[in-house]
């Protein structure tokens, strides 16, 4: 075998395997090894459904509401950059990105988050509250000024044709967010 820019060449069988994703996809298929230590797999080829700046509503799959609440801050939606800026000068518990799911099937699936998050507005960690529903409940990371990945187990039930996500800023001045991706889990 051979790997090349292009992809991989298989010498014996002249196959040539092309990776159209982008190349920062490779942060969503960290996820891999996490969820083979639980015995699970994920199919990171074919995501149930992606969404983001230049793409905020899939039918039948999803969609993104961008809040803003009055005196915190607001969004910017940079589509051609593929990412919207959240920037505040004041801390809010209310969630200020909302994902909505519709029409997934019964099965596991990994949410995962990537955002870009700077600057806090106090002393103390800035971080991501990272929330999704039914169930999960609310996990909180700090942010480092890099891109970064936050991932979730989501379980839906028979007749759950509606599912939440919600990011919250805390302390935190500027978020960069890039993208949500549902992933089918296998186990």
């Amino acid at each position: 075998m051979v790997r090349s820019a292009e992809g991989i060449v298989l010498d014996s069988q002249q196959i040539t395997l092309l990776d159209a994703r982008p190349p920062d996809d490779a942060g969503l298929t960290r996820f891999g090894a996490s969820l083979e230590s639980k015995g699970l797999r994920g199919d990171f080829l074919s995501p149930t459904v992606q969404l983001s700046p230049r793409v905020p509503w899939v039918a039948n799959r999803g969609y993104l509401d961008f809040s803003s609440h009055v005196g915190d801050g607001a969004w910017f939606i940079y589509p051609d950059a593929e990412r919207a800026e959240y920037i505040t000068n004041a801390d809010s518990p209310i969630p200020s990105l909302e994902v909505w799911l519709t029409g997934l099937d019964p099965a596991l699936y990994l949410v995962v988050v990537e955002a870009l998050g700077f600057g806090s507005l106090a002393p103390g960690p800035a971080q991501l509250r990272f929330y999704t529903s039914p169930g999960f409940g609310a996990q909180s990371i700090d942010m480092t000024g890099s891109r970064q990945y936050l991932g979730a187990l989501l379980v839906v039930g028979e007749g759950e044709h509606l599912q939440y996500a919600a990011l919250t800023p805390l302390n935190l001045r500027t978020l960069f967010f890039y993208r949500v991706t549902v992933v089918s889990v296998f186990g």
